[in-house]
């Protein structure tokens, strides 16, 4: 009981230990950077192995223990989610910021460009494209004289 009066809160109160801070509140700078520390090294694992990844060398990567992943993501896949999301946000971000553009088709088709190339060569994003085509999508059909799909 001294314990959580120490910290403000009453038993049965607040987070649990080690929890997630209650809705609204800022997480500790220090956790806020362990998760942007796995966002970055989930992203560069991702982009080279795709979903396929192992959480412990991401973990390793950031330079953190699988519990800090853990804390921060649930499963891989909510992590996936998380750099994929990431990701979008970015391109959308910047994408918007074109539209304003004194030549907005040569910013177009230059922006268009430089998705397509960097999609090409990031795995994760292959497969969460993949993932989200439809079924008939070429995407989803082998690249004549190899075995692999679209990306």
């Amino acid at each position: 009981m001294a314990r959580e009066a120490a910290h403000g809160a009453a038993e049965g109160e607040g987070p649990p230990p080690g929890g997630p801070p209650p809705e609204g509140l800022p997480s500790r700078a220090d956790a806020r950077r362990n998760r942007a520390r796995v966002l970055a090294a989930a992203r560069a694992s991702f982009a080279a192995e795709g979903g396929m990844a192992p959480l412990g060398a991401i973990a390793e990567r950031a330079g953190v223990g699988a519990g800090t992943v853990y804390r921060h993501f649930p499963s891989k896949e909510d992590l996936f989610e998380a750099v994929i999301a990431d990701s979008v946000e970015g391109v959308v971000a910047e994408g918007r910021a074109l539209a304003a553009a004194v030549d907005p088709g040569a910013a177009f088709f230059g922006f268009l460009e430089r998705v397509v190339r960097e999609a090409s060569l990031n795995r994760a994003l292959c497969e969460a494209f993949a993932r989200e085509a439809p079924v008939a999508s070429p995407m989803r059909r082998p690249v004549p004289g190899t075995s692999s799909v679209m990306c």
